[in-house]
């Protein structure tokens, strides 16, 4: 067994490669759960979903979005509420479509991400950028 490499060789580490089907497993999940956005109240929801813990779920999330789960899910909700709100749908019902559980909560969401409130929305019509920064 060596401890040295000859001729200075370093040694050698397999890169961590993530699987395809981890990959095709985390768009189906964000495809069910854009389509299911009114019904998903967690990540926990989300992670039950596809029989993995909240944890590992998170540590997928870093690994191929570069966000947290919970990140990217108040992201998707944020970007549908804009797109409805474009649309000059009711608040509440927006809230509702959007899986907050009141338009209160969207507001403030709305306030924390934009730092403007959600019925800002149909007058400064948002660009594409990130939310909450």
């Amino acid at each position: 067994m060596f401890f040295r490499r000859p001729a200075g060789q370093g040694h050698f580490v397999r890169k961590q490669q993530t699987s395809l089907d981890g990959r095709s497993a985390l768009q189906d999940l964000q495809r069910w759960t854009l389509s299911h956005l009114a019904t998903v109240k967690s990540v926990a929801q989300m992670a039950a979903h596809i029989q993995l813990s909240t944890r590992h779920l998170n540590r997928l999330f870093h690994q191929e979005m570069g966000v947290s789960s919970g990140k990217w899910l108040e992201e998707a909700r944020i970007t549908l509420a804009r797109e409805l709100l474009t649309a000059n749908q009711p608040v509440k019902s927006i809230a509702a479509l959007c899986g907050y559980s009141s338009s209160d909560v969207m507001r403030r969401t709305f306030i924390k991400c934009h730092r403007f409130n959600a019925g800002g929305v149909s007058e400064n019509v948002c660009g594409a950028r990130a939310c909450c920064r």
